[in-house]
């Protein structure tokens, strides 16, 4: 029977040797040099002024994959406009623009038709002003492979601002992950748990990591109830749903309407995550 942690250990050394060398027609080892994201070009900045009234948490980009983004603007504004942009030969091309409704003061957009691998930015638009400009890449496609930089981070009670999610940002990661406790909240009513998570989007070393890339995020027991011990809330069901509705409105994801988080996202001959709920 194999352990395993030396079935993970054979995994790993498998992946090192696959990704940082080749072999000839003989069988000898060769060097092989390992691909790197293309260059992007120097972040986009609309001549719009920015209007924090009616953009007061910016733009997020969730889940992305070869072809796809899901975006949340949070807006004061009852229709707003999008503009996405791509980043070509060291320029910003508008390639989509489209005027949507808000619901409950959001936004829901599912970005479609994008290339893989490639950098976006985008921004909503109201009658006063724009949203902050949120830059992003798509996941790699079917066949393509190279280094992938993430970052992650979890339990995020005190230290605010968290400056070390601020230095992240520097780094315009491919996507960062979210592993649970992004808010401590009970949950027992929605507007409750929604004012913990609103304050939490606002905060300046999250509302700048949300800038910078796409977030793949799960939750953990402060999303829902500390400990998850039950014996803390009258109804277990009612804070359940209501967690599970603000987790889906403060970070979007695809997993939106199924109920559950459990998605998967591709990149694609490098890695696969599986996004798990192992705990709610």
């Amino acid at each position: 029977m194999t352990h395993r942690r030396t079935f993970l250990k054979g995994l790993t050394g498998l992946g090192l040797t696959t990704a940082c060398v080749g072999a000839d027609k003989d069988g000898d080892t060769a060097s092989e040099v390992v691909p790197v994201r293309s260059t992007e070009p120097s972040p986009w900045n609309p001549l719009d002024e920015v209007d924090a009234l009616g953009f007061p948490r910016g733009v997020q980009v969730g889940d992305a994959l070869s072809n796809s983004a899901i975006v949340h603007i949070h807006t004061q504004y009852e229709t707003i406009e999008w503009v996405l942009v791509h980043g070509v030969n060291q320029e910003w091309i508008e390639v989509q623009r489209e005027t949507v409704a808000v619901v409950d003061g959001l936004a829901r957009i599912e970005l479609t038709d994008l290339h893989s691998d490639q950098v976006y930015s985008v921004v909503g638009k109201g009658s006063n002003g724009r949203s902050t400009v949120t830059r992003f890449r798509t996941a790699l496609g079917e066949d393509d492979w190279r280094i992938v930089t993430f970052g992650a981070t979890s339990c995020m009670g005190g230290n605010v601002p968290w400056e070390n999610l601020s230095r992240a940002a520097e780094e315009q990661y491919d996507f960062f992950m979210l592993l649970g406790d992004t808010v401590y909240t009970n949950a027992r009513s929605v507007q409750n748990a929604w004012q913990d998570w609103w304050q939490v989007m606002g905060i300046r070393g999250l509302s700048e990591l949300f800038s910078s890339t796409s977030v793949i995020a799960t939750w953990d027991d402060h999303e829902l109830v500390n400990n998850f011990d039950w014996s803390l809330v009258e109804d277990a069901e009612i804070v359940h749903t209501n967690a599970l509705e603000c987790f889906h409105k403060a970070i979007p994801n695809r997993s939106n309407d199924s109920g559950t988080i459990y998605r998967k996202i591709s990149h694609g001959q490098v890695m696969d995550i599986f996004v798990w709920d192992c705990r709610g």
